[in-house]
C-alpha cells in the first residue's frame, strides 16, 4: 500500500507528504519521527477533548475555555503539519494550507463563545477537511525529481 494511501492514522498523523515525500527528499532522524508522532497524537487528543466538552454543552453559548481547547487543538495540529513538513516542502508549501487552516482555527477558538457549540464543530470540520483535500490533491500530482 502506498505511503499516499495511510488516510487517518496515527502513523504520523494524516499527512503523506511527512511519509512520503520526507523520505524521498532528506533524511528524517527517528527523534523527529517520534518526536512528531506525540505531538500530532497530543493534537489529536486536544481535538477530541475538545469535541468532548462541545458535547457536554450542546446549546447556547459555549465557554471561552472550550473554544480555546477545540480550536486550539485544531491549530496546534496545523502548526505541527507545518513545521513538519517544511523540510520537505519548502516555505511556499505553508501558504497552502498549514498557515491558512491555523489562522482559521486560531479565529474559530477567538469567536467560539459566539459561535455555539454546532458552528465550531462545523467550522473545525471544515478546516480540518480542506486540509485533507488540498494534500490528497497535491499527492495526486508528481512530484519533481
Amino acid at each position: 500500500m502506498p505511503a499516499r494511501h495511510v488516510g487517518l492514522t496515527l502513523h504520523y498523523g494524516f499527512v503523506p507528504r511527512m511519509m512520503d515525500a520526507a523520505t524521498r527528499t532528506i533524511d528524517v532522524t527517528r527523534h523527529r519521527v517520534m518526536a512528531t508522532h506525540c505531538a500530532l497524537s497530543g493534537t489529536v487528543a486536544t481535538v477530541a477533548a475538545g469535541l468532548g466538552l462541545v458535547a457536554a454543552h450542546p446549546s447556547g453559548h459555549l465557554p471561552a475555555g472550550i473554544g480555546w481547547v477545540l480550536g486550539g487543538g485544531a491549530a496546534a495540529f496545523f502548526l505541527v503539519c507545518g513545521l513538519g513538513g517544511l523540510a520537505s516542502a519548502g516555505p511556499r508549501w505553508l501558504l497552502r494550507w498549514p498557515l491558512p487552516c491555523l489562522l482559521a482555527a486560531l479565529v474559530l477558538a477567538w469567536a467560539a463563545p459566539h459561535l455555539g457549540g454546532m458552528w465550531l464543530v462545523v467550522g473545525v470540520t471544515i478546516t480540518l477537511t480542506a486540509a485533507v483535500v488540498s494534500e490528497t490533491y497535491r499527492a495526486r500530482r508528481p512530484i519533481p525529481v
